[in-house]
């Protein structure tokens, strides 16, 4: 097989061998680890919480490979100094009008001054030189993006740019060169810098659109959407500081942007998306700070330049203004939303549609369509959408289940793309449109040098671990994957207690051949069941099997399923309901799970009709029913599988926690809260994992409140669920969902709550003693690093997709010796182009004093083994389990809370302020809430 992503990137030179990684970097990476001091490894003689560990060392299992990484070595002149300013604007402004007046005031400045300065268009301008006093203060007179001159109104800002720090490359040289592992130097302000530098070039770059700090798109569409969308593809550009260099991680990256269209056209596809639901104000937030020009001339002439909606027409807007708009309605249309005008000298209130019929000569033919505000709240401007074109150019930065079920697939098709593709585009393309190419001038200007090609790294191959089922079955995993061919759960449960019902929207579910297809269902199901070990009583027989609605509702359709399953002179004692739903009645999942798991305390398994090949064939159903069967089993409480941890960790007497935030989408709770789920395990096998779901005191807020009684919880799970006479000795924690610039917080805030919830249960003797010893582990999986093999031999994956192989490690070139990170590709990528996890240490009790100098090691193989734990499934994950559970049961809270009023956490202060370990619980039915509800 040829790859020719393995060459550099002429394809006439595909045999040519991939470059060697930098040796130099190897030899200061070595230098700096073995300076390290590693002999204080006891319990009690630990860095404190505000500390990293040290790297103990670098990893040594594995079969050595070299792999391309999507980064370019970046080295800037040593004798540069950047000098950083920040920017006020006076009258303040925000958002994309501020951009819009520090472009005007850079536009307005000597080719000299753009010469020598960069900025971020917000807060910083940044120059090689020290500015004069009359580059820092300038008045401008605002112009509207695309105009070409300011109106007779136009508002002036006064710009003031005032000095805040200097950044010297030469000491940043120093560090890199630099083997003391106690060197320490401010990166954060270096790298926001550099960062600045490199979008600075995209900005002023005709064809390009750049969102955010890092991500910059081309003006074409790749593919167009439903609902008036566009993918666009681009490239995400950051730099890093790593051992001994700079580097700047270039990865492809895709966004959803609005097409160029009219507003009407585009309102018209989402409501017809939509359907009956049409809901206003997710039509409203679809639509918010979206920029429109509107096109009604006067005269010939435009009347008004670019708009941004603000919303739909309110009842309250303009409440405080004398002349208060007429609005019936959230959402009011043209005929209906009014406002007062002088008519001959005369006050009168005016549609909106007898207005520009009136002054403009145009009969609206959508009038009753909603008109947006184009003006604010407090002085509305109510334009009809058949009046206005939506701008190019403009991300959708909606967070909606709506939005994301219809674009998905589209979306999918052209972003999942395999390494050659991206290796390709990102060397042909990337690094020119991100400004790593000698079409940047700033490049030279600032006397930056930068690499035409990608680098390479030095990686390792951990051996697939083996997997072993009831009756000590061990499968060896082909590619990650294997199958429950003939395997026994390695404990299977019985199943008692349960019945099924078929939820369907057709008015007659008892229609011809229903009957036999669900029957073999059941049938195929309880055979397997057998099959694997479980003991499988009878379902018990209802008066209603089938249930079906003529139009799918809310919790009270779903309650009428329930109460009778509950209630009545001779309740069932029922424990699990298995559900196949039909149709369009797979939107009543939520409905099901919060009622299941909240009220009835009743197990559900739901099943969506359509993914089950209604077939005589049983061979046909076996790989579709055998998935449910694995459900079965964990809700029971049984394990149906575990992996060989031997040398590694006593699980009787190590805990592992998951722990993680997840934020509100459009669509979800009504109150809009974040929520932190924590998972754990409560047996040797790995196999339960209960979880404890909170509310954050805060939307978006990703320190965790209430952990302390989080994890008191599950401290009583691992005693009450497996009879441990003791608490565990070890407390392995796994916390995802956590960006760079948090991990101090981490260490600050939440470890020493982990430690207070122990403090309450641990006899003193353990404390004394140490106990429990805490490791942990930041897991990250939103990141833009990939890698790419460099040999055709360490292609991975059975299905040909050119990936490097599972159990791919990479703690060398992209890291930093000073800290103790790695990269862990677990799993086999099915399609597009794999992304390893990345693993930081924060905090380390339990492998450095276990296994001392082979620590890492150690620590990569309880992490790679972990990923093979998910027990739904026959193939490995990602990101280890606990965290992968832990984003399981945060999505779970996420349903409960659509139906859910909001409470909020107990301990809140009046003023508005809680502390840090507050948070409202949601609590689970105490039949169900040491078991795998969420699954």
């Amino acid at each position: 097989m040829a790859c020719a992503f393995v060459s550099n990137k002429n394809n006439n030179r595909n045999n040519r061998k991939a470059p060697i990684p930098d040796e130099s970097v190897h030899e200061k990476e070595d230098a700096i680890v073995a300076g390290n001091d590693n002999s204080a490894l006891s319990p009690g003689n630990f860095i404190s919480e505000k500390d990293r560990p040290l790297r103990p060392s670098y990893g040594t299992r594995g079969r050595n490979v070299v792999v391309w990484a999507n980064y370019v070595e970046m080295e800037p002149d040593k004798n540069l100094i950047l000098h950083l300013y920040t920017i006020s604007v006076d009258p303040k402004a925000i958002g994309k009008k501020l951009i819009q007046i520090i472009k005007l005031f850079y536009q307005s400045k000597s080719k000299d001054f753009q010469k020598v300065t960069m900025t971020d268009f917000k807060t910083t301008f940044i120059s090689r030189r020290n500015l004069s006093d009359e580059d820092i203060v300038q008045e401008v007179t605002y112009c509207e993006e695309g105009g070409n001159q300011p109106s007779g109104k136009a508002q002036k800002y006064k710009i003031q740019l005032s000095f805040h720090s200097s950044i010297s490359i030469s000491t940043l040289k120093e560090y890199f060169s630099s083997t003391n592992p106690d060197a320490a130097y401010d990166r954060d302000e270096t790298i926001r810098a550099l960062n600045i530098f490199l979008s600075h070039h995209s900005r002023f770059t005709g064809g390009l659109i750049t969102i955010g700090a890092s991500k910059t798109f081309s003006n074409q569409k790749v593919r167009s959407l439903e609902l008036g969308l566009e993918v666009r593809r681009g490239f995400y550009a950051s730099t890093r500081l790593v051992t001994s260099r700079l580097i700047v991680n270039v990865n492809v990256s895709h966004g959803v942007f609005y097409e160029e269209n009219s507003l009407l056209n585009l309102m018209r596809k989402y409501q017809a998306k939509e359907g009956e639901r049409n809901d206003l104000r997710r039509l409203e937030i679809f639509l918010k700070n979206l920029k429109v020009k509107p096109i009604h001339t006067k005269e010939g002439k435009a009347v008004h330049g670019i708009r941004t909606i603000s919303g739909l027409a309110r009842i309250d807007d303009g409440k405080d203004l004398d002349h208060k708009p007429s609005i019936p309605h959230y959402g009011a249309d043209s005929k209906t939303v009014k406002f007062r005008r002088l008519v001959e000298n005369e006050e009168e209130l005016t549609s909106v549609f007898e207005f520009f019929g009136r002054s403009y000569a145009i009969n609206l033919t959508a009038a009753n369509m909603p008109v947006v505000n184009v003006g604010t709240t407090r002085k509305p401007i109510y334009l009809p959408p058949e009046l206005c074109k939506v701008l190019p150019g403009q991300r959708l930065n909606v967070r909606s289940d709506l939005i994301q079920r219809s674009i998905q697939n589209d979306t999918n098709g052209c972003a999942i793309r395999n390494p050659i593709q991206n290796i390709t585009d990102i060397r042909n393309n990337g690094l020119k449109m991100v400004g790593l190419s000698t079409q940047n001038e700033k490049l030279k200007e600032f006397g930056a040098r930068v690499s035409t090609e990608l680098i390479t790294v030095h990686a390792r191959v951990l051996e697939v671990p083996g997997v072993i089922y009831g009756k000590k079955q061990r499968v060896k995993p082909e590619d990650t994957s294997w199958n429950l061919l003939k395997i026994n759960f390695s404990e299977p449960r019985k199943l008692s207690d349960w019945t099924y019902i078929i939820v369907s929207p057709r008015k007659n579910p008892n229609s011809s051949g229903n009957g036999e297809k669900y029957n073999l269902i059941l049938d195929t199901l309880k055979k397997q069941l057998r099959a694997a070990g479980n003991s499988v009583d009878d379902p018990i027989p209802l008066r209603y099997h089938e249930f079906a609605f003529e139009k799918v509702g809310d919790d009270d359709d779903i309650r009428s399923i329930f109460r009778p399953l509950s209630k009545g002179s001779a309740p069932l004692n029922l424990k699990l309901l298995f559900i196949i739903l039909e149709g369009n009645t797979t939107s009543m999942y939520g409905s099901i799970k919060r009622l299941g798991d909240i009220k009835y305390g009743i197990k559900t398994i739901c099943v969506d009709g359509k993914n089950i090949n209604y077939t005589k064939s049983i061979s046909v159903l076996r790989r579709p029913i055998g998935n449910i069967t694995m459900k079965f089993n964990l809700k029971l409480g049984g394990a149906n599988h575990c992996v060989d941890f031997t040398g590694l960790l006593n699980f009787d007497q190590t805990m592992v926690v998951g722990i993680d935030v997840t934020h509100p989408t459009e669509s979800s709770d009504a109150d809009g809260s974040s929520v932190a789920g924590m998972v754990a395990s409560i047996d040797s096998s790995l196999a339960q994992w209960p979880a404890v779901l909170r509310h954050q005191n805060k939307s978006r807020q990703e320190m965790v409140s209430g952990l302390k009684d989080m994890l008191t919880s599950q401290l009583k799970f691992w005693v009450k669920k497996n009879r441990h006479r003791n608490y565990p000795q070890n407390i392995l924690v796994y916390r995802d969902g956590v960006s760079e610039g948090q991990y101090s917080q981490v260490l600050q805030q939440e470890l020493p709550l982990l430690r207070e919830a122990c403090k309450t249960l641990y006899p003193a003797s353990d404390q004394k003693n140490g106990k429990p010893r805490f490791t942990l582990v930041i897991v990250g999986k939103r990141h833009h690093t990939r890698f790419y093999p460099t040999n055709p031999e360490d292609v991975g994956g059975r299905n040909n997709n050119l990936n490097t192989p599972p159990g791919t490690v990479v703690d060398r070139g992209v890291t930093e010796a000073r800290n103790w990170d790695f990269y862990l590709q677990a799993h086999a990528a099915g399609m597009g182009t794999a992304r390893a996890a990345h693993y930081f240490v924060l905090k380390d009790e339990i492998f450095r004093p276990l296994f001392k100098d082979k620590a890492v090691d150690a620590l990569e193989s309880v992490t790679q083994r972990l990923c093979y734990l998910n027990g739904r499934t026959t193939k490995a994950v990602g990101i280890c389990v606990p965290a992968f559970y832990a984003d399981l049961a945060c999505d779970r809270a996420h349903i409960y809370l659509r139906g859910l009023p909001y409470v909020p956490p107990p301990s809140a202060s009046k003023d508005g302020n809680n502390s840090p370990d507050t948070g409202g619980e949601i609590k689970i039915h105490p039949n169900l809430e040491d078991t795998m509800f969420y699954i």
